[in-house]
């Protein structure tokens, strides 16, 4: 995790320390929540891993402009 925190451009002002634990908790949990957030859709592989996609955008990037 901390290799690709190293190398990834992360925004101003942000302790890749606390990126690092952001991370370990969303992998934890992220599977379930693919699947809570989109449960009854289908479930093939490609139709879940567009979805976890669009989840991790979400997670990663927010919802909301500035």
């Amino acid at each position: 995790m901390n290799g690709v925190i190293s190398k990834s451009n992360m925004r101003d002002g942000t302790d890749r320390e606390y990126i690092a634990s952001y991370l370990q908790i969303i992998e934890v949990y992220f599977w379930d929540m693919v699947s809570q957030f989109y449960s009854g859709d289908g479930d093939d592989k490609a139709t879940m891993l567009f979805r976890a996609e669009k989840l991790l955008d979400m997670l990663l990037f927010g919802v909301l402009r500035s």
